[in-house]
């Protein structure tokens, strides 16, 4: 295992975080022999889902830190409507430099079949803009299918 590398979860429910450290091998899906690192694959897309709770969760907060080299990415949302939205923030750092920003919007359309329109936005030239916008529809055998909007 990496030594130097630890994950960190929060979640916050009736406006009160709780916080808990993850086993590597529980957060990432290694295959065998992989060393886990920042940007390895995790288990799941989003922290809610290492939540074993049914409790009304708005908001979640992953940070992974990796001391060799001073790296940490950090990835929080935030939930509305029954949890069929959220905005979700990752920044990437190594000391104190940002290396990646970028912010999610992600909205249920429809419910059955459940449908999402997601944007991702970043920095163009210091600016805030459009880097994606996409819907994705969920379909009965658990695959996706995604139309292009933006690009």
């Amino acid at each position: 295992m990496n030594d130097s590398l630890s994950v960190k979860m929060q979640y916050r429910s009736n406006r009160i975080w709780q916080n808990w450290e993850l086993k590597l091998s529980s957060y990432f899906d290694l295959s065998d022999g992989e060393i886990p690192e920042i940007d390895a694959v995790p288990m799941h897309a989003h922290a809610i889902d290492y939540i074993d709770i049914s409790s009304s969760i708005d908001a979640t907060r992953i940070l992974i830190t990796d001391r060799t080299d001073q790296s940490s990415r950090e990835i929080t949302e935030f939930f509305w409507n029954k949890r069929q939205n959220r905005l979700i923030e990752r920044t990437d750092r190594r000391g104190n430099s940002l290396i990646f920003w970028e912010g999610i919007i992600e909205i249920q359309v429809e419910s059955n079949p459940p449908k999402y329109e997601l944007v991702r936005f970043g920095r163009d030239d210091s600016l805030l803009s459009v880097l994606s916008h996409c819907l994705i529809q969920e379909r009965v055998d658990g695959s996706e299918a995604e139309e292009t909007i933006f690009p």
